[in-house]
């Protein structure tokens, strides 16, 4: 029985702090292939998602195989430059104890290769900025390289913090792509999870206990 009870214990504990199965937060035209613009064209817009014109007005565009040989989803990808920035509100609020992974493919262009590379990635809550990455990674000229980002959100936040991701485009450098916008919210175990779990076992030790002693 001692036996049986450690190894529920185990179980117990090993299950209070094992990973919840992540849930994607719908992100609406990630690979940015509406409006469709045909290679090799561009355009200013990008649908379900806010442009914001600084240096340029950021877009979709379908690069022909001289510009990118390959791009990660789709035929279009998202550009960026001179400061403007591409960003959409989603469907869901920043929740307590979430480990929240972005994931954006960016791109550096075949024919854009003088001068370094610069731009920024977003995750916001309301106001609140979660993630705020500035080129984490540079990629080879000509293809894309796929951006992780991660937050965990305190066990305390704000209610009806809607979240939001931005990406910008750098001022003084050339043009930046992006593709393939992902979101995954993961439950974090806490504490009092594994300590339920403990005191549920320490009542049927001695529930065990007792009823051993009355036999």
């Amino acid at each position: 029985m001692k036996t049986r009870l450690l190894l529920l214990s185990a179980l117990l504990v090993a299950g209070a702090f094992a990973p919840v199965k992540a849930a994607t937060i719908t992100v609406l035209n990630p690979g940015f292939e509406a409006p469709v613009v045909g290679d090799p064209n561009s355009t200013g817009t990008a649908t379900s998602w806010t442009g914001v014109n600084v240096g340029g007005a950021p877009g979709v565009y379908d690069p022909p195989v001289t510009v990118y040989p390959t791009v990660p989803e789709g035929v279009q990808v998202a550009y960026a430059q001179g400061g403007s920035s591409l960003s959409q509100l989603l469907g869901a609020n920043e929740t307590a104890n979430t480990l929240y992974t972005l994931r954006v493919f960016v791109g550096r262009r075949l024919d854009q290769t003088s001068g370094p590379q610069a731009y920024t990635i977003q995750l916001l809550a309301g106001a609140t900025t979660l993630i705020n990455s500035v080129t984490p990674i540079m990629p080879a000229a000509g293809t894309f390289a796929e951006v992780v980002l991660n937050f965990t959100s305190p066990s305390s936040v704000a209610a009806s913090q809607q979240l939001q991701v931005r990406l910008i485009g750098s001022s003084v450098t050339p043009q930046t792509n992006f593709d393939n916008v992902r979101l995954d919210a993961n439950v974090v175990p806490t504490p009092s999870a594994a300590l339920g779990g403990l005191a549920l076992l320490g009542l049927m030790a001695a529930g065990t206990k007792l009823k051993s002693r009355m036999m």
